[in-house]
């Protein structure tokens, strides 16, 4: 009788540990696919970043050269005939006795090279427009930054490459 009784919980251990076992192959599954999606989040949060982060650039690049039209209003058609694709300059700043042009031309020339670092292939575009407002006429300078979204999964699968769809701008309009 003893050996039977040691015999049939022999039987339930070994019976209690493979099913142990499944319950641990389950559990590590289940823990996976928790590390996999955990992994996913933080792609996403490092490409969502990324984007915010081009976006902080444009701002920043932007509304320095706003400050730079500003202080050398004199030159705004320089600055307005220099719009276009963003690339690299190798224009020489002036430091001495230099005129609004030459100004103007070296602030072009440093915020294209600092734009072409981090938006290959987008443009920049810088307008002015009078209006009357009472007693005075004052000017409008628009500057748009345009550039394609590279990061963006959504769009790359639904907009062809180079459309309208498939580009961020960014607006800064100033009073002077």
């Amino acid at each position: 009788m003893a050996e039977r009784k040691l015999a049939s919980s022999w039987r339930v251990q070994h019976k209690q540990s493979g099913v142990a076992m499944l319950e641990v192959l389950i559990s590590i599954f289940i823990l996976a696919v928790g590390v996999l999606g955990m992994a996913s989040l933080q792609f996403m949060s490092l490409k969502n970043s990324s984007e915010a982060n081009r976006t902080v650039l444009a701002a920043r690049h932007i509304n320095e050269l706003a400050e730079m039209i500003r202080a050398n209003r004199t030159s705004i058609s320089t600055y307005e005939s220099r719009s276009g694709p963003i690339e690299f300059s190798d224009k020489a700043l002036c430091f001495n006795n230099c005129t609004s042009l030459q100004i103007a031309e070296g602030d072009m020339a440093m915020v294209m090279n600092a734009l072409h670092e981090a938006f290959e292939g987008g443009s920049l575009l810088i307008e002015s427009s009078e209006f009357a407002s009472g007693p005075g006429l004052f000017k409008t300078l628009t500057i748009t930054l345009t550039w394609e979204q590279r990061d963006n999964r959504f769009v790359r699968e639904t907009y062809s490459e180079g459309s309208d769809e498939a580009k961020q701008s960014y607006v800064v309009r100033v009073v002077l």
